[in-house]
Formats: structure tokens, sequence, C-alpha cells
């Protein structure tokens, strides 16, 4: 920064801070800038520094992405039809015993692309229905038909969707 008057970000980065005097160090991580300043010459004189703790951002992170993959497993492993959806309804993962169960691929089923298998007959009622659950914002459960790829028979499901809370009750998703 000094000789090049780039500024200079880091994101992340680990730093071994010793807390006490007969403390191990601990690895923390801060975002910084280094910004070149000048004189009244335009000369750079010095280098401004900037920077904040992102330690327990980091571990949030990791938490919830440890916590979403464990949820990706679950629903792997169960014989069931599985999603997972926005706040809206929108389906943002679906397991692959649905996937496999309908024929369809996991991108033509997101955002609403399920409903192409819902009974053509209730697929209106069915849609209406799912949207008017999701926004009570309850836990919620409905039978429907849903077509099976392998003879496209339209077999009953039951639908029951869980609202996520975070820790304040706030939906999350579902």
């Amino acid at each position: 920064v000094y000789n090049t008057g780039e500024p200079f970000i880091g994101k992340e980065l680990p730093v071994f801070l010793l807390r006490s005097e007969n403390a191990l160090p601990e690895r923390r991580y801060f975002n910084f800038t280094y910004q070149p300043m000048y004189d009244e010459k335009e000369s750079i004189n010095g280098i401004l520094i900037f920077g904040y703790e992102v330690t327990e951002e980091m571990w949030g992170r990791k938490i919830l992405a440890d916590i979403a993959a464990e949820r990706i497993a679950v629903l792997e492993t169960i014989p069931q039809c599985a999603w997972a959806a926005a706040v809206n309804g929108d389906i943002t993962y679906i397991n692959k015993v649905f996937l496999d169960y309908n024929g369809m691929t996991q991108a033509e089923t997101l955002i609403w692309g399920w409903t192409k298998v819902v009974d053509p007959r209730r697929a209106e009622e069915t849609h209406k229905k799912y949207k008017q659950l999701i926004q009570t914002g309850k836990d919620f459960e409905m039978e429907f038909l849903m077509k099976r790829n392998r003879d496209d028979a339209y077999r009953w499901h039951f639908l029951r969707a869980l609202a996520v809370r975070d820790h304040q009750g706030i939906l999350i998703s579902w």
C-alpha cells in the first residue's frame, strides 16, 4: 500500500491474539482495509488501517452450514418425499426420493415446478391451499394427489410442513 498507493482489503483473515499473559494465542478473524494517507504534496506519508472482528459471524455461518448439511443428509436418507422451502413457499431443496417418484429434475421442481405433478383436476385448489397455508406462518398438513412417474398414476400423499423459526420466533424457512 505504501509503495503502490493501492488499498488492500482483507476479508476473514486469521489473527492470533494473546488475551492475557499466560494464555495460549487465540485464532480470531478480522476484516480490514489498509488505505494510503497522503500529505499536502500528494505523497503517501502513512497508512490508515480500519479493521473489525468477524469471528462470531464466521462461526455462525459455519454452524448454519453444518445444520444445513445435516438436514440435507437426513432428508436424503429417509424413504419419503421431502423438501425444504423459503418463507414465501418457494421450494429450495427436494430430496432424491421425490425426484425419482415423479421423474422431474431438481431444476424443474424448484420454484413451484412441483405443481406440474399435482393432479390437474385439483391443481388450482392444491396450489391455492398451499399458498394460503404458507401465508399463515403456521405448521400445516394437507392431502393431495401426486403423479407417479413409473405408471403416470396419481396417488394420495400427505403433506406436512413445519415452520422453522429463528431464536426470536421469526419464520425463516419451511
